[in-house]
């Protein structure tokens, strides 16, 4: 099988033609799109260097190193909390979003079977950053008037080794692919923002027993860090993403 970085253009431009429908399909044109390099990191995938000599001598000639890497959803394939590739904590916060009406209808649809493996929902990420990404520790925050253009986010906890990652990162393409979606982006990153705050924790672990005084606090907490995950849904780029209202809290059933 001829390796994907030696395809012809005839073979590339085929390959743009197809959508990507499936897992497999979607990381080759991930792959393709993104140099064969993480996003973040800008490694070049093992496996792919691996079977060309032609990358093997770009990454020596870029000094760059490589590594395995995944194929990684922004939007989970599965929000069910038994899912292996999501933790419990965040399959929940995602589930909050849900219900607290962060998440659109057309944004959710568009989603909807295949479209879960579209290029725009697609990261190739080294397979630590994957596991960071979706354990809601690593985000990407959109600069105001740089296209394409976001900063790296992860909590300061002092004990992840991310501070090798650039402070941004410009996605570009010489494909026909699509680049990720800002939309998804900001989503995520506004689930991070649940998953970070000061009472969400507290919030996501709430069982039927609490006591009123308690709910009552926690409820008050969820005003703060809802305004601020409001923030950044407002950065998503198209009207997909329906705005939560902090007036919704009084509507919120609880679990």
């Amino acid at each position: 099988m001829t390796p994907l970085y030696v395809k012809t253009e005839v073979q590339l431009r085929a390959m743009e033609a197809r959508p990507s429908t499936d897992h497999k399909t979607a990381k080759k044109h991930a792959l393709v799109r993104d140099g064969f390099k993480c996003l973040l990191s800008g490694k070049y995938d093992l496996d792919q260097t691996l079977k060309s000599s032609q990358l093997t001598a770009k990454a020596k000639t870029e000094l760059s190193v490589v590594s395995a890497t995944n194929c990684a959803h922004i939007f989970p394939v599965s929000l069910n909390p038994s899912k292996a590739s999501l933790t419990d904590h965040s399959a929940n916060v995602w589930q909050v979003l849900k219900m607290l009406g962060g998440l659109g209808t057309e944004f959710v649809d568009s989603l909807n079977g295949a479209g879960i493996n579209q290029l725009g929902n697609i990261l190739t990420l080294l397979v630590t950053l994957h596991e960071f990404f979706d354990r809601l520790m690593l985000w990407l925050e959109k600069v105001e008037g740089q296209e394409n253009t976001y900063k790296t986010c992860y909590p300061q906890t002092g004990i992840l080794d991310l501070d090798y990652l650039p402070a941004t990162v410009t996605f570009s393409t010489s494909t026909g692919f699509p680049l990720p979606r800002a939309d998804l982006l900001a989503v995520h990153a506004a689930a991070c923002c649940v998953a970070h705050l000061s009472g969400a924790a507290e919030f996501l672990e709430m069982r039927e027993d609490d006591d009123d005084d308690e709910v009552s606090s926690i409820m008050l907490s969820l005003a703060d860090f809802i305004s601020k995950v409001n923030r950044h849904l407002r950065r998503a780029v198209d009207d997909r993403i329906v705005r939560m209202d902090d007036n919704q809290i009084e509507d919120f059933n609880l679990p």
